[in-house]
Formats: structure tokens, C-alpha cells, sequence
């Protein structure tokens, strides 16, 4: 018993899932804290959004590790237990970080015109930005699943005008 749970403990295969998870539910944590019902609407859309993209990352890149049977950025981070465990610790202090803006809009109590106008224009560049990276990553799924592309770095497609869409 004792070694199965070492060994789940000392894997990076759930660290970008895990994360995703964090990001789910500090976003509905915060939404269900809110206590204003006035900007209901505003604060569900919100929390829509932060699942809906960490949902798909968390999946996708699960997905993507338990096929290929590791993260290769962990290779050499995995030998030295105290790194092992920073780098778990930077990812929370990123999904806080990323959270802050979401936080603010939790917490608010009152919205002006101005906000409203923001937070729609927002809402567009999120959706933007999640078809652009689906797309990326279905792309660049693509061009790896292709053995003739093995160790060359993907040029074509969104890849071909950005160096890393999928980060839009």
C-alpha cells in the first residue's frame, strides 16, 4: 500500500489536470461566495469561463500525458524531491495570480456601464482565444501523431504565424 501511494504522490501526470482542477474551484468557490445578486449574470459568466477552458486544458493535456506515459519537462525536475515540489507550488501561486482579475469581479458589488461594456468585451476575447487554441492543439495534435514529424517543431496551420498559439 505504501509504495503505490509513494508512487502516485512522486508523478507528474496529474500536475496540469491538478491545476486545472485549482483553477475550477477557486473560480467556484468565488462565484459561490458572492452574495449580490444584482450582478448574478456577470459572475455566472464568468465562472462559465474559467471552467469551460480549464475543463478543456485539464482533459486535453491529461489526456495527452497518459498517452505518451510522461511530461518530458519532468524528467530531470522529478530526481530532486524539493524541486518536485516548488514547481507544484509555483503552479498555485500562478492559478492565484491568474485568478486575481477573476476574484475582483467575484467580490464586486456593483457594476457601471463601463464594466459592463469591458467585461463583454472580455467575454469576446476569451471565446476568441479558446477556438484559437483548440485549434492549435488539434493542429498540432495532428502533426505529431505523424511519425515523419518526429523531433521537428510544428510550422504549419496557427503555428505557422505565432510561435505558440495555443497560449492565445
Amino acid at each position: 500500500w505504501y509504495q503505490r501511494r509513494v508512487r502516485v504522490m512522486d508523478t507528474e501526470k496529474f500536475f496540469d489536470f491538478v491545476g486545472s482542477l485549482t483553477f475550477i474551484l477557486c473560480g467556484t468557490i468565488s462565484y459561490y461566495h458572492n452574495t449580490d445578486e444584482s450582478l448574478e449574470k456577470f459572475k455566472l459568466m464568468q465562472c462559465c469561463c474559467i471552467c469551460i477552458w480549464a475543463g478543456k486544458l485539464g482533459t486535453f493535456l491529461l489526456a495527452r500525458v497518459l498517452k505518451e506515459g510522461e511530461d518530458k519537462r519532468f524528467r530531470e525536475i522529478k530526481k530532486d524531491k524539493s524541486r518536485f515540489f516548488k514547481v507544484w507550488m509555483i503552479q498555485g501561486a500562478w492559478v492565484y495570480l491568474n485568478m486575481i482579475p477573476s476574484i475582483f469581479v467575484f467580490q464586486g458589488d456593483s457594476f457601471n456601464t463601463s464594466m459592463e461594456v469591458l467585461s463583454k468585451i472580455g467575454w469576446f476575447l476569451y471565446l476568441f482565444g479558446l477556438i484559437f487554441e483548440t485549434v492549435a492543439d488539434y493542429q498540432k495534435t495532428v502533426f505529431r501523431a505523424d511519425p515523419n514529424n518526429k523531433g521537428r517543431f510544428i510550422t504549419s496551420g496557427l503555428w505557422s504565424i505565432a510561435r505558440h498559439p495555443n497560449y492565445f
